[in-house]
């Protein structure tokens, strides 16, 4: 998982924040690579004071209550980890929810590049 790590924050270079996906999990738990991944990416981001935002997909699978439950629990989870999540967000591509949102959102807190800037 540590090359995966590496990979993504390497194509992280020319941002000024990053957007972390972790699709939701009918077990109750984040999946550990999800979670190893988010921890490297975390301590990277903090080292430049990147903010992140943080991303559940799948959220259309969340239907009953006992997965409502369990997507709770991993939320939960990924909170006990420290990561300071700047704003987060639940998205489904099934229904397209909050695609809109995430999509306005970071319009308003994109800041051009050097080369944008001229």
């Amino acid at each position: 998982m540590r090359d995966l790590s590496s990979t993504v924050w390497d194509s992280f270079q020319g941002a000024n924040s990053i957007l972390a996906c972790i699709p939701v999990h009918n077990n109750g738990f984040l999946d550990s690579d999800h979670k190893v991944c988010l921890q490297h990416i975390a301590r990277r981001a903090l080292s430049r004071d990147m903010p992140i935002d943080l991303v559940v997909t799948m959220m259309d699978k969340v239907s009953t209550p006992k997965l409502k439950d369990y997507y709770f629990a991993m939320r939960s989870e990924i909170e006990g980890l420290g990561i300071p999540i700047r704003k987060s967000f639940e998205t489904s591509t099934r229904n397209s929810k909050g695609l809109v949102e995430i999509k306005d959102y970071l319009a308003s807190v994109a800041k051009p590049s050097p080369w944008e800037a001229e």
